[in-house]
């Protein structure tokens, strides 16, 4: 609870999308480590524990190397089957089913989001417009939003969209480990939090992703004159 009432929504995207840039390149060192405290001062633990991961993922992967494309497709169908997944879960038959089967409280363990997502689940009130509509409808009734991103796509554009718009977002990657990486992390906060509507973290994760894949474009670009001389 003392996380919860420190967190910071506001500047969260935007703190680990600056985390994201500076923790590729790390020539900027005070950047690097301004950005690292910013990430920590928000208080979001999926952001802080992403942010632990990128200060070591250099020693794990070669952030520059291609990923497979059969691997890329895995990782795709895998966010697609977890935001299915997580769909189901909040059904409310089954988060009783849950609790009562592992003894544990999903409302606690979800902050409260079992408990929003059962104010729109199959209300004959709640009409379908098209992206947006859930926010109008909670935000008009209870003064709340459903947060949860993905399964907020799931409610509006049905699964078709959904897997579409999975399907482009990780084909701007161009296949590159470390913004597959970025964007993994991207989707796994959209499925447990909110994002999607946070446009200035979301145009500094662009630039990000956008200066990395010039830079190996251009370091792609000398190595085949060299080949040619």
């Amino acid at each position: 609870m003392l996380f919860r009432s420190l967190e910071s929504s506001t500047f969260a995207g935007i703190s680990i999308s600056t985390a994201m840039y500076f923790l590729y390149y790390r020539s900027n060192k005070l950047g690097s480590i301004l950005s690292i405290i910013f990430v920590i001062l928000t208080f979001k633990r999926l952001a802080i524990v992403f942010m632990i991961f990128l200060i070591f993922v250099h020693k794990i992967f070669n952030c520059n190397k291609k990923v497979n494309h059969t691997l890329l497709n895995y990782i795709k169908i895998g966010i697609i089957l977890l935001t299915f997944g997580y769909f189901t879960i909040m059904i409310p038959e089954n988060v009783d089913k849950i609790n009562n089967m592992f003894n544990i409280d999903l409302y606690k363990l979800t902050m409260s989001r079992t408990y929003r997502f059962k104010l729109i689940y199959n209300r004959a009130n709640f009409i379908n417009t098209g992206l947006g509509s859930t926010y109008s409808y909670m935000m008009n009734l209870y003064k709340v939003s459903l947060e949860m991103d993905m399964i907020k796509l799931l409610i509006e554009v049905t699964p078709i969209g959904v897997i579409i718009f999975v399907n482009n977002m990780f084909n701007t990657v161009k296949k590159n480990w470390y913004c597959m990486i970025l964007m993994l992390f991207q989707f796994l906060n959209l499925i447990t939090s909110h994002s999607l509507t946070s446009v200035f973290s979301w145009v500094i994760f662009y630039i990000t992703i956008g200066c990395i894949l010039y830079k190996n474009d251009l370091n792609n670009n000398k190595k085949s004159k060299k080949i040619v001389y």
